[in-house]
């Protein structure tokens, strides 16, 4: 009799361990029918960049092979690394690591022209397709400098900050300008030095004496599909014929440097 009871008290224990982790699963957020990829707005010159999607807990494909399908011709991709990934409870954020080359490189490592894409098409290792959003990525033909940057980084989830070495001489900032267009209503609260870009102007330019350096934070205004937003903008200098670029840096907000996967499914998903 004993152990009958023992073993009915086993039954109904394990039975409430699945109910719960049933509702856990439930509180934690939607069930997955296949991963979401993370939406992404990017102007860069790197040829190397970072796909990422969320997985549920029973997805168990692996991406082997990626296309970019609407870019222009010549573009190929090369998987490198597909194994970096973060937990979220019944959630997986899965980054994969992606070579971009092209057949229009000249001789001397040089694009003719932007690639541009949105859409790419997944090879999983079981040899099954998908065609996945990924955003809007733009890799640029141009090769920026980035002397002048000493530091740069993420803060709180919708914020970034860099900081510029020291002037060479005396300098005076006139503004900002995003290299994607439209990418300025993303961001919003830019400061130069504490000063709000906004008050910045060929006009009103902001001074830097000789020795002096600079910070610039960013919040980030409406992120809207996007987890990934990494954008280049040139800092602008007063010169005697008008205006040239003093540094080109990059700014953004990045999902897998905050970890809130649950956020952001949520965003997209209603």
């Amino acid at each position: 009799m004993r152990k009958k009871f023992i073993a009915l008290a086993m039954i109904v224990v394990f039975a409430f361990a699945v109910t719960s982790c049933g509702s856990i699963r439930t509180v934690a957020g939607p069930d997955l029918e296949k991963p979401v990829f993370i939406k992404q707005l990017v102007y860069t010159d790197e040829m190397d960049i970072e796909l990422s999607y969320i997985q549920d807990y029973n997805w168990d494909k692996v991406v082997s092979k990626v296309a970019v399908v609407d870019g222009p011709k010549g573009v190929k991709c090369r998987v490198y690394d597909n194994d970096e990934y973060q937990e979220d409870e019944k959630y997986t954020l899965i980054t994969v690591h992606v070579g971009i080359g092209s057949s229009q490189i000249n001789d001397s490592g040089e694009l003719p022209e932007d690639i541009k894409f949105s859409k790419v098409k997944i090879t999983w290792d079981d040899g099954s397709e998908t065609t996945e959003d990924v955003g809007n990525i733009v890799i640029s033909s141009d090769d920026f400098d980035y002397d002048m940057i000493d530091e740069s980084g993420d803060g709180d989830r919708g914020n970034s900050y860099v900081n510029l070495e020291p002037a060479e001489k005396d300098t005076e900032l006139t503004g900002l300008k995003f290299r994607m267009e439209g990418a300025e209503k993303y961001f919003t609260d830019i400061l130069f030095n504490e000063t709000p870009l906004s008050e910045i102007s060929v006009k009103h330019p902001l001074k830097l004496r000789a020795g002096e350096s600079m910070n610039i934070t960013v919040d980030i205004n409406n992120h809207g599909d996007y987890g990934n937003v990494y954008i280049a903008a040139d800092v602008m200098e007063k010169t005697k014929k008008g205006e040239a670029v003093y540094a080109t840096v990059f700014l953004g907000w990045n999902i897998w440097d905050d970890g809130n996967i649950k956020d952001y499914l949520k965003t997209i998903l209603e």
